[in-house]
């Protein structure tokens, strides 16, 4: 049976990127995917103001975007991204409890996973799993909030 490499295995993968100024998360998830033939990780950056540079270089098929990333407003950079890169799926990691309207207003960006850190690793290759396929994922523990934000939009 023939070893694969990264590189000959590139056709069959998912390519993802790590956008998080958390070196362990950017590793952890690194060490993640190395557990999924389906999956490799192409880049990574650690700083916002770099991410749509760094994405459009490495053309992933997946960023996967920790909340905080950016130093304010990371809806703001989600669009930016969006806007530069429009077929680009992309999960959102959450350090916990999104602030109001986070979930809804980053849907509407075109985010289609949410997934929490302290979500068990299954969930996270589940959702981009999902993203891949063009689904949305978001984690259970998080729809409550979606349902909140939708019942604030439309009262």
């Amino acid at each position: 049976m023939a070893v694969q490499t990264q590189s000959t295995r590139a056709s069959a993968l998912h390519r993802l990127f790590i956008a998080s100024p958390s070196a362990l998360l950017r590793q952890g998830v690194r060490h993640l995917t190395r557990l999924d033939p389906s999956l490799a990780v192409i880049g990574e950056c650690g700083q916002g103001d770099r991410l749509v540079e760094n994405v459009g270089q490495s053309r992933p098929d997946v960023l996967l975007f920790d909340q905080g990333l950016a130093e304010g407003d990371d809806l703001k950079l989600l669009r930016e991204v969006f806007d530069h890169h429009p077929k680009l799926r992309v999960v959102v990691l959450l350090a916990g409890e999104p602030p109001d309207d986070y979930v809804g207003r980053a849907g509407a960006c075109g985010v289609l996973g949410f997934v929490l850190r302290q979500a068990d690793p299954a969930l996270l290759i589940k959702a981009v799993r999902a993203v891949v396929a063009g689904r949305v994922w978001i984690q259970r523990e998080l729809t409550h909030r979606l349902i909140e934000d939708y019942s604030r939009a439309v009262m």
